[in-house]
């Protein structure tokens, strides 16, 4: 009885691994926000096409912007780029929530990762 089950459950642990072969490749979701940024979407329609919050959005363009891709200064206006640089400078720090609490909330998550991204590029 115990060699019988155990065929039975090694085959089973078998078909269990031919199903997980057959996995479609996992995609790159930074990269199809990026693809369609670069199509001359805007952050909004890029959420709404792939029901995505425009904050998941920001975080995966901010990739780009960390590898010098992209320039924060299509993304975050002007004035909102000094003001985060600069808290980030006097606050000494990189935290989001010591920054945004700082600045308050006239200033989103997103736009703060994307002026970290571009303070301090990723080395890739």
């Amino acid at each position: 009885m115990t060699k019988s089950y155990s065929a039975k459950r090694s085959g089973f642990e078998s078909e269990i691994g031919c199903r997980e072969k057959e996995k479609e490749p996992k995609i790159d979701t930074k990269l199809v926000s990026f693809e369609l940024y670069e199509q001359g979407k805007t952050l909004a329609e890029i959420a709404k096409e792939r029901g995505l919050s425009v904050t998941t959005i920001e975080g995966h363009l901010a990739y780009y912007v960390s590898t010098q891709q992209i320039d924060v200064a299509k993304l975050v206006k002007p004035n909102k780029i000094r003001n985060i640089s600069e808290a980030v400078e006097s606050q000494k720090t990189k935290s989001m929530a010591t920054i945004r609490d700082f600045l308050g909330k006239d200033y989103s998550f997103g736009e703060i990762k994307l002026v970290l991204a571009s303070l301090f590029p990723s080395e890739e």
